[in-house]
């Protein structure tokens, strides 16, 4: 059987006097008021548009190979409750449910990728979000951050769209936007073409465990 995906960009936009923004009063000398954004010295990065940037690309990578069918939780700069998620993925009942994020930590020293399920949901989250964690690592040169155990690659976490959803459901942060390395790489096509990939190949990794 066809397997479905829903992408889910995390976070969105609001406008404001025009201009689309997930960060509506940041302050550039107060970090606490960067909520899903950060100035790099030089200009506001938004990590909504992170997200969208990446789900965009992977979206376009499946239409092309076509190889399973996929849906997606916003367009543009949407900004969709959590519920209004969760109820997406319960209507359209995909066979995964993957949440696209990048970090944020007020020390721009903290970099990595993370990877997150709700363990309570079952062995499919679990095994989506192990396959997952083990491409990202080995395809971006990057130890995942763990610190509940070191025998598993990805974390436990109780976020709504991982607790709520009725079918498999992981959460990817792809890196810290406050980080200037990570900064630096998604300014290359390159460096995203790869993050894409292996979000793809881990996909269809999960989706052909399915049908085995």
């Amino acid at each position: 059987m066809r397997k479905r995906l829903l992408l889910d960009p995390g976070h969105g936009s609001i406008d404001v006097n025009g201009f689309y923004t997930s960060c509506p009063s940041p302050d550039k000398n107060d970090p606490s008021t960067w909520y899903k954004c950060c100035w790099n010295g030089s200009r506001w990065i938004y990590e909504g548009d992170w997200n969208y940037q990446i789900t965009a690309s992977l979206v376009e990578l499946i239409d092309e190979l076509g190889e399973f069918d996929v849906d997606i939780t916003r367009y543009d700069h949407a900004d969709n409750s959590l519920n209004e998620r969760v109820e997406m993925e319960r209507a359209t009942r995909p066979d995964l449910f993957l949440s696209i994020h990048f970090n944020y930590f007020v020390n721009p020293d903290v970099k990595g990728i993370e990877v997150f399920a709700f363990d309570r949901a079952g062995k499919g989250s679990r095994r989506a979000a192990e396959i997952t964690a083990k491409n990202l690592m080995l395809d971006i040169n990057e130890e995942p951050l763990r610190t509940e155990s070191t025998e598993r690659l990805y974390k436990e976490a109780n976020f709504k769209v991982l607790r709520e959803t009725l079918g498999s459901a992981i959460l990817v942060e792809l890196g810290f936007f406050s980080n200037p390395d990570t900064q630096r790489m998604m300014k290359y096509k390159e460096y995203q073409d790869r993050l894409v990939m292996s979000l793809y190949k881990s996909i269809k990794q999960y989706f052909d465990e399915l049908d085995q």
